[in-house]
Order: C-alpha cells, then sequence, then structure tokens
C-alpha cells in the first residue's frame, strides 16, 4: 500500500463524498454545517490534504467523545472524527475495500450480512441496511426450515476497542513492511481513538463513521474464512449466530469460533452467549438490530391512528417498558403528531434513555407543549447521562421563545444551570451543544448577550473544520 494511492485527488473526492453520503445520521448531524463550509473550497481543500499527507506533515488531531446510553445501562462512544481526519479515514477503507473484494466475495450473503460494498466507483460505500437486513432474516428463516434449530447466540465485548491496528493492515495486506508511510497510518488510527495525544493505543478503531464499520467487517474476514465449512455460521457485525441440528454440532463450532477469536485478541461476551433448542421462527431471530433510523427528516410520515397501531406491541408491561426496540424507533421517526403517543413517549423518556434520539425525533415536531416541557425539565433534573441531558436542553430551547412557557425564576435557574454547564471544563460535548444551543434562543429572545463569554471557556475548540485551509466556523 502507498501514499500516493491513498491521497490520489479521485480517492480523495471519492472519500468526501462517501463520508456525506453515509447513512450514520445520528453521526453526521454533529457535521452537517461544517460539511456545507468545506464543500465551498472542495477542489482546494482536497489538493492542500494531498499535498500535506504526501509529504508526511499532515496530521490526525485528536477527537472528541459523545456517550451514548446503552440497554445495559452503560455507555456507547462515539468518536467525533475533524472533517479531514473523516475523510483520510475513508480514503484509507476505499484502498482496503479494493484489495479485500475478492477475498470476501464468497462470504457475501452467505454467512456475512453487514456492510456489504457497493461498486468500487459508486458514493454510496455500503448497501442499503434494508436488503443486508432482510437478507440476514432470509437465512435465518432457511436455517430454522432445514431443521437447524440448535442455535447459540454469540457476541463479542468491546468488539471496536479491541481491534488491532497491525493485524488490520496484516489482514488486507498480508505482505506489508514497515515503513514511514505504513507507520504515519498506524499513528493516523491510534491518535483516532483517543482523546488525548500522549493516551494513542495501537488498537481501536473510532466508532461512527461508516469507514470504522466496513474495516471492522475486514479485520473480521479471517474469522469467516476459518468457519467456512460451518453450514450454521452466520454474522451481522459481532453478532453471530451458529445453528445446528443438534446440540453438539453447534458446541463444537462455538468452541472453533471462539479460538479463532481469541487469536486475533477477540473477548467473547459471556453474559449474552447461550445455547438454546428453538420453538419458533422469532425465538430463532432472537434480538436482531435495531435499524429502524429513516434516512433523512423528509421520510415519508406515518398518520396518527396508524402509528399508534404499529406502536401498540412495541411497548407494554408494568411499569411501562419497550418491547421492541425496532418497531419503536421505526416509528417514533416517522409518526406525525399524536396526543396518545405523546404521553407514552413522555413517561419513557427516564425508563430507557437508550431511546433518547428516537423519544426526541417524535417530540420536535411540537413548537410548545406542557407536558414535554415539565418532562424535559424533570429529565434535565435527574438524568445521570450527559447525552440524554443535551437532548432534553435542544427541546427546551425551542420552547423558550413561547409566551408562559416557563416562569421568570424558571428562566432564570435554566439560563444558571446551562452557563454553568458550558464553564464545566468536565462536562460533555452533547450536553454543552445542547446548553449552547439553549442559551442562543434564549439570547435572540431577550436580547441580551448569554453567550459572550463562550470564547473565553474553550467553547470554539468542540467543532474544529480541520488543520487545513478551510477555516473555523466557531
Amino acid at each position: 500500500m502507498t501514499l500516493s494511492a491513498l491521497a490520489s485527488i479521485s480517492n480523495l473526492t471519492l472519500a468526501w463524498r462517501r463520508v456525506t453520503t453515509g447513512g450514520n445520521y445520528p453521526y453526521k448531524k454533529y457535521f452537517r454545517h461544517l460539511y456545507y463550509s468545506y464543500e465551498l473550497a472542495l477542489d482546494e481543500n482536497l489538493n492542500d490534504l494531498r499535498t500535506k499527507i504526501l509529504a508526511l506533515s499532515w496530521q490526525p488531531q485528536s477527537p472528541e467523545r459523545v456517550y451514548v446510553p446503552k440497554p445495559s445501562g452503560l455507555q456507547r462512544p462515539l468518536t467525533l472524527l475533524h472533517v479531514e481526519d473523516q475523510i483520510v479515514l475513508q480514503a484509507l477503507a476505499n484502498v482496503i475495500a479494493r484489495k479485500v473484494e475478492e477475498k470476501r466475495k464468497p462470504f457475501v450473503y452467505q454467512s456475512v450480512f453487514s456492510n456489504i460494498l457497493q461498486s468500487r466507483r459508486n458514493i454510496f460505500f455500503v448497501k442499503n441496511w434494508h436488503r443486508t437486513y432482510w437478507a440476514f432474516c432470509s437465512r435465518i428463516e432457511q436455517n430454522y426450515k432445514a431443521g437447524l434449530l440448535w442455535v447459540a447466540d454469540f457476541d463479542l465485548a468491546a468488539f471496536y476497542d479491541t481491534i488491532s491496528h497491525d493485524l488490520l493492515l496484516r489482514t488486507a495486506f498480508p505482505r506489508l513492511k514497515k515503513s514511514s508511510e505504513v507507520d504515519w497510518i498506524c499513528r493516523c488510527l491510534s491518535q483516532w481513538t483517543s482523546q488525548r495525544p500522549r493516551d494513542s493505543k495501537g488498537h481501536g478503531l473510532p466508532q461512527g463513521p461508516i469507514a470504522s464499520d466496513f474495516l471492522a467487517e475486514v479485520f473480521l474476514l479471517p474469522i469467516d474464512q476459518a468457519m467456512r465449512g460451518i453450514d450454521g455460521y452466520i454474522r451481522y457485525v459481532d453478532d453471530v449466530r451458529l445453528f445446528g441440528a443438534t446440540e453438539t454440532d453447534v458446541r463444537r463450532a462455538v468452541l472453533k469460533l471462539e479460538i479463532e477469536c481469541r487469536e486475533r485478541g477477540l473477548i467473547p461476551q459471556v453474559g449474552k452467549f447461550a445455547i438454546h433448542k428453538v420453538r419458533s421462527l422469532e425465538e430463532a431471530r432472537g434480538m436482531l438490530p435495531s435499524l429502524g433510523e429513516p434516512k433523512e427528516s423528509n421520510s415519508p410520515r406515518i398518520a396518527p391512528t396508524t402509528a399508534e397501531r404499529l406502536l401498540r406491541p412495541a411497548i407494554g408491561g408494568r411499569p411501562l417498558r419497550v418491547l421492541d426496540k425496532t418497531r419503536l424507533r421505526y416509528v417514533l421517526f416517522r409518526a406525525n403528531r399524536s396526543s396518545r403517543i405523546r404521553r407514552l413517549v413522555c413517561l419513557l423518556v427516564s425508563r430507557a434513555p437508550e431511546h433518547v434520539d428516537a423519544f426526541a425525533a417524535f417530540l420536535s415536531q411540537y413548537e410548545y407543549h406542557r407536558t414535554i416541557r415539565d418532562c424535559c425539565l424533570a429529565t434535565l433534573a435527574t438524568t445521570p447521562y450527559e447525552y440524554v441531558a443535551g437532548e432534553m436542553w435542544h427541546l427546551l430551547a425551542k420552547f423558550y421563545a413561547t409566551t408562559g412557557a416557563f416562569t421568570a425564576a424558571v428562566r432564570r435557574e435554566l439560563l444558571s444551570k446551562a452557563i454553568a454547564t458550558l464553564k464545566d471544563r468536565h462536562a460533555g460535548l452533547a450536553v454543552k451543544w445542547g446548553a449552547a444551543h439553549f442559551l442562543s434562543e434564549a439570547e435572540n429572545t431577550d436580547r441580551r448577550r448569554y453567550t459572550r463569554f463562550l470564547r473565553y471557556c474553550g467553547f470554539r475548540k468542540l467543532w474544529p473544520v480541520s488543520s487545513g485551509n478551510s477555516g473555523q466556523l466557531m
């Protein structure tokens, strides 16, 4: 692998298009204004980036991290790379994709169903999840109908964090030799895994970019090759299903898979592992990935009565909880306003924080509603998750200009809390972004300079475009 291939104008341009057309919308929402800015002088920016890469003078920047709640109560890190870092990572993924295309082809739609590549020059990097998701479901159904009723659920712990950079590059380039170019690539990968340069590591991929999702697939390629003779082996990212006619068949496959994973430094998720005999197709499918987000805000909307009917099987129990996360998210991202759904969402915000982005997407349709305001205030006061607090600030910002939305005392309290959040050196990006949004709306409404202090507390460092000539927006 040479930097001339990685840094060619055609590859950098393709990388840029794939970054901006990717379906990772929860990630891209942090960068849309920066993408527009970079596009204004795209040719000059990419030429400048190419020159610096070839001279090995371009250096990766430390990322920011946003922590998103998970159903377990822990958090999933979302690594926000600078715009040019995203381009370089995607350019690297483009080169590796061409290198492993033929090796990966025998497994596509046979045992592997995630992050399947489009054609080489397509500006969309991977195929739409609808096609791959339903192919995965269809293969599960085929195995079930073929009498493979014993199933093992096999997952990996901290998968992205344990991916070795050296093994990843050697998987794609088996004859790779040490050089200044290889060292530069490893330095980039190491920098993108840590917010502090001194803590850079030789393993891990930044979660969020689609390029990382594909590189993770490449890292698993030797495991797919080792499991090729086992008909019941199917995989969607790191969620592996092993089907067999008997428990012994499945257990043999599991033991082989475990050894292959450990050889590559991957750790099986003990808490999620189970072997069981299924009695229905639904049981064979198990918990499938949650893939209900729309592509854009203008996705087809669902009428209130239809949305209420679709949502009914997704929630239930006492206390109220989420039963079907895929259905819940599908409906909430598309449903038009509904008083019944609004009440349910306000009850679930604090009970299922891992779905706060879907809750916020539905509630953001309202310019103001007292129930939503009370829900936001209560959640903001009690939630331990900064990501959830950030979403509450965004919703409250929409209500600030509404007459009577807040009493004078509540306004003063919220303004003080937002300012304190932005001045807190230890507060995360998600909550700071929400608080800044709230202060900006308050400034426009009250005609006061609430945000004048931001330049003095390091806030302008949160959304840098690049170290190149495209400028800073904040």
